[in-house]
């Protein structure tokens, strides 16, 4: 008795496990839509930042991409169709006109969704070195002396501003220097200005960078990737 008892308590242990996981599908369906539809939206704005990176060094350097970013790139599409198939889960598939919900059609959406969900938190990974700069070039971009495209400063708060920072940054005491304002106001322009401008003062500064990072980065990466670019 003692011995069919047990392999009888094992055996409801077995069956058990994935009776209780399909229901959770059923359960957490809408739970499980939106964490997927939160994960999807960071992985869309790391590809945007990435792409942006790419144009840059495409357009203003002639970089070309290696096969490993395009690559990631077209999973990101992949995976952004399947998204948009899922359609609206507002009626959670209901049954019976409507009067009692589809349980099977709520198990399949859920289990698409989770699978969905993996993939997305496995790109995410897959593109944070590509989120940081890395591997998105054939060859790493170099330090030209043409400088950078700017438009011209329009009026004088905007000279008194690019002179201003120059101050600044010439100054010995001043280690860190931070530049904000609301969007279009100009910020770019000037640092960009500014940045061609300490190019051309070879006797005051014998590196001069402008590195651009995408909203999610780290630092070390950042770093590493600055050394390395100087031989440092």
């Amino acid at each position: 008795m003692e011995i069919a008892s047990g392999l009888l308590s094992s055996a409801c242990q077995l069956a058990c496990g994935p009776v209780c996981q399909q229901l959770n599908y059923i359960r957490k369906l809408r739970e499980n839509e939106e964490t997927m539809q939160s994960e999807w939206r960071t992985l869309s704005s790391q590809k945007n930042d990435i792409c942006t990176n790419m144009n840059t060094g495409q357009v203003q350097y002639g970089k070309t991409s290696t096969e490993a970013v395009k690559d990631w790139l077209k999973k990101v599409e992949e995976i952004e169709k399947r998204v948009n198939s899922l359609g609206s889960g507002s009626a959670h598939h209901m049954c019976c006109k409507g009067f009692c919900p589809n349980y099977y059609s709520r198990l399949k959406r859920s289990k698409k969704t989770m699978g969905i969900l993996s993939d997305v938190k496995d790109l995410q990974e897959k593109g944070k070195p590509f989120a940081e700069g890395e591997n998105l070039f054939i060859d790493s971009l170099p330090e030209t002396s043409s400088g950078l495209p700017a438009t011209t400063l329009h009026g004088t708060s905007a000279e008194r501003k690019k002179e201003e920072i120059l101050q600044c940054i010439m100054d010995p005491e001043v280690g860190k220097i931070g530049v904000y304002g609301m969007g279009g106001v100009g910020k770019t322009t000037i640092m960009r200005q500014i940045y061609n401008q300490l190019k051309e003062k070879k006797d005051d500064f014998d590196i001069v960078m402008w590195v651009t990072v995408s909203s999610v980065f780290e630092l070390a990466k950042v770093q590493g990737n600055y050394c390395r670019t100087v031989g440092l």
